[in-house]
């Protein structure tokens, strides 16, 4: 079995400012502040896996990358790294399976305006703890 670690890097500095009234709706919590972000991760993952993820590409900059990095079986790892969209699609093709993301704990050090977020959190797929992530 493998077991996945998420890991996304995000400019807190990219939130700030002009950035957040970039919304494309009312409908998208976006934070004021990096202290917020973390339940905005949330909002935006939480809910079928084919729904419109319009608020997550509101919270990350356009040249965001996620990466996911499995263990195998026998302790070889290995890493994938895709943009923004091709989450979207990898995430989608789940259909209307019910995806839930709560955050374990965070900490975030600032550099002026610019913040470094350090989050742990737990993903549930209809349910059932999937995995346990680390996001950056």
């Amino acid at each position: 079995m493998l077991r996945t670690l998420f890991s996304a890097t995000i400019l807190a500095g990219a939130l700030a400012g002009s950035a957040m009234a970039q919304a494309p709706d009312a409908g998208c919590a976006l934070p004021s502040e990096p202290e917020g972000i973390p339940a905005a991760l949330d909002a935006a993952i939480t809910g079928p896996a084919d729904k419109d993820r319009a608020c997550m590409k509101a919270l990350l900059i356009p040249e965001a990358r996620l990466m996911f990095v499995s263990v195998g079986a026998d302790g070889t790892p290995s890493y994938t790294i895709q943009t923004l969209d091709d989450w979207i699609a990898r995430v989608k093709a789940r259909g209307h399976t019910m995806l839930e993301e709560k955050q374990l704990k965070f900490h975030i050090e600032r550099y002026g305006n610019i913040a470094h977020l350090w989050s742990s959190y737990a993903l549930y797929s209809d349910g059932k703890q999937v995995a346990r992530h680390q996001q950056h």
